[in-house]
């Protein structure tokens, strides 16, 4: 289904753009089937099917309604058939929002869900922040226990370590799994007898399948890693590093496109390539932010 405003004196709606499937006229409309929707629109007026089947015929397929209610900005749906009351949000873990696979199975759905902040970003562009289950990390399986928030009406209300309530809807962005929460949509229940989170002791995860069962969990890595790009750091505040004790390998330099020698570096280098990332998305080389210290260069701790 398409959404779209109208005119409500007069208009028209086509559906299939290089075959007339279906075609609405309704009040002064010149263009209609057989007979035009003689109902007058307006600003708060839907069009509905009377019977849900298609005679050609507008003025008897459709008639005007008032307490017609469409889905709204927070993802909030509406009964079929122009209730006016909302579905009720159904609760569920973070681990049942997340899924198995690389999107929610729960896209476009109001959920109710429960976790302790591990990170809040707000400020930098960022406008939200990140939950875990209790307990989690612990032990692992194939589904994360984290999931980020977006919400720039409660980021600032909320603190690493608090424990939280959400109601918000289900979506995906830029491949992360996140959680929608409008202004009121949190609470801060009581997390007596709860254990927060820790972080999971993983060696670097080589495939997607492996990143997505740790997605927006808290992480503490084992093993090597190196500083491999920096070309970021001025700008953005990331490092590109590489699991292991070596820097990754430009393919190029090694073999031909198209060899089996090439194809193994690029695998190799997907494989173990992450970014250090300090979260803030400002640009340091600009005007503006130049004189703020950039992250990871210290001489007490530097990344090296």
């Amino acid at each position: 289904s398409t959404a779209a405003a109208l005119n409500p004196a007069a208009g028209s709606v086509v559906s299939d753009s290089d075959e007339i499937v279906d075609l609405f006229g309704y009040t002064k409309s010149n263009t209609y089937e057989t007979t035009v929707e003689s109902a007058a629109g307006s600003v708060t007026t839907a069009f509905a099917r009377t019977d849900g089947i298609d005679t050609d015929n507008n003025d008897a397929d459709f008639s005007a309604v008032t307490t017609f209610v469409p889905t709204n900005s927070a993802g909030t749906s509406y009964s079929a058939g122009g209730g006016t009351d909302p579905q009720p949000p159904v609760s569920k873990t973070i681990s049942e929002i997340q899924g198995t696979g690389a999107a929610s199975p729960l896209v476009g759905t109001t959920v109710v869900t429960t976790g302790f902040v591990t990170a809040v970003y707000s400020t930098g562009g960022f406008k939200g922040y990140v939950i875990e289950s209790a307990g989690a990390g612990a032990t692992l399986d194939d589904s994360s226990d984290a999931l980020f928030v977006y919400s720039p009406d409660t980021v600032a209300s909320v603190a690493i370590g608090d424990y939280v309530q959400l109601t918000g809807s289900v979506s995906e962005y830029s491949g992360l799994t996140e959680l929608s929460v409008a202004a009121g949509g949190l609470t801060k229940p009581d997390a007596t007898g709860l254990t927060p989170p820790v972080p999971a002791k993983v060696s670097w995860p080589a495939t997607d399948a492996a990143r997505e069962s740790l997605e927006s969990m808290l992480v503490e890595p084992q093993g090597d890693f190196t500083v491999t790009d920096t070309y970021d750091t001025n700008y953005y505040g990331s490092v590109v590093l590489a699991s292991g004790k070596t820097p990754l390998i430009t393919p190029g330099e090694i073999a031909e496109p198209g060899t089996t020698a090439y194809t193994d570096a690029a695998a190799d280098n997907a494989a173990r390539m992450v970014t250090l990332d300090d979260g803030a998305s400002i640009n340091f080389s600009s005007s503006a932010n130049s004189s703020i210290p950039l992250p990871y260069l210290s001489l007490d701790k530097p990344v090296r």
